[in-house]
């Protein structure tokens, strides 16, 4: 995705659905010895982390808090038993060529290429771009 921002009609989409402020959450790395260290003070039997200062775990207020997404309404992703083209042409309107896709993963590049915004756009095409948009900035989360 690099540094690129989205068209006008997109952010003002984002902006309308509650969602605008998770384009600002870009070029975070995951640390894996981080995780792997959270994962260990993990208690599945009461869904807390058990740390020496004592027992905590991240509420849903905790993500409005920390990344001012919205947690009420539909949900943003939901599981599919459909394929990569299937998904692809209902939510956006395309399907991916078979280099496009990588089993069930669509490639951030093809998302990047198709849903460009050009000046005279109707409702469905921003529709498709910030539904894009939005698969691009949960792709681009580096896990490296």
């Amino acid at each position: 995705m690099g540094n690129n921002h989205p068209h006008p009609d997109v952010i003002q989409r984002l902006k309308n659905v509650g969602f605008y402020h998770a384009t600002f959450i870009r070029g975070y790395k995951l640390v894996p010895g981080l995780i792997t260290a959270l994962i260990e003070h993990w208690r599945p039997e009461t869904h807390t982390f058990h740390m020496p200062c004592g027992e905590c775990t991240i509420t849903l207020e905790d993500v409005v808090m920390l990344i001012g997404v919205p947690v009420n309404g539909s949900p943003l992703v939901k599981e599919t038993e459909d394929s990569a083209a299937k998904f692809c042409y209902d939510y956006l309107q395309k399907v991916p060529t078979d280099t496009d896709v990588r089993g069930s993963r669509i490639k951030l590049s093809w998302l990047q290429k198709e849903f460009q915004l050009g000046a005279n756009n109707t409702p469905q095409d921003i529709s498709c771009a910030t539904r894009a948009y939005i698969l691009q900035l949960i792709g681009d989360i580096d896990a490296g």
